[in-house]
């Protein structure tokens, strides 16, 4: 290895992140998960909550918790129907509405394709010569699709600020879910 190499890969490790700089302080004897979005915070009468339990049926079901005990959730189902009691091991997925979000990232997005696009196609087209037989002028064609696609992304996310979703946070209930998959000429693949 040359002197060159082992300054750039010095200079290139001086940007990865540090474990001992970017780790969170533990308490001893408790380890820090690294699953985002699962609480152990517990379901309360009241929430909304969509779930999938074998003893429900298929498919993905929502509905408001009225009842909750230590080993089973009563939910009034958003079908209808009287309250349905489901143990909490026979949950396949559990998650729980924590308020709502807005779109306005999805609406610029949605914005931004189609008004590039055009734009993009307008500029190339304006930049041909007069016969309509040399258009090279692909920086112009940029410069147009940007132009207007910033503009659609601007309105776009206007609308999207417009529509609101809940915001899910899958609930642990206790149950530990592992698959094994084969993977072709290389072994087992193995999920929690």
């Amino acid at each position: 290895m040359s002197h060159r190499h082992l300054v750039a890969i010095t200079l290139w490790s001086l940007f990865l992140p540090q474990p001992s700089l970017f780790a969170m302080p533990t308490e001893p004897g408790r380890e820090r998960k690294a699953r985002p979005n699962v609480s152990r915070a517990p379901v309360s009468m009241g929430d909304y909550v969509r779930f999938r339990a074998a003893i429900v049926g298929d498919g993905r079901q929502q509905g408001t918790v009225v009842e909750e005990d230590s080993t089973a959730l009563t939910i009034k189902l958003k079908a209808g129907g009287d309250p349905i009691r489901v143990p909490l091991d026979a949950f396949e997925r559990l998650e729980v509405a924590r308020g709502k979000r807005r779109h306005f990232w999805t609406g610029a997005a949605v914005g931004f394709v189609p008004g590039f696009a055009f734009g993009f196609f307008a500029g190339w087209i304006l930049g041909c010569d007069d016969q309509g037989r040399d258009c090279t002028a692909y920086d112009a064609a940029f410069a147009a699709g940007a132009i207007l696609g910033a503009g659609t992304a601007v309105v776009g996310g206007l609308a999207g600020l417009l529509f609101k979703s809940d915001r899910w946070e899958r609930v642990q209930t206790g149950r530990v879910r592992v698959t094994i998959v084969p993977l072709p000429r290389r072994g087992v693949s193995v999920g929690f």
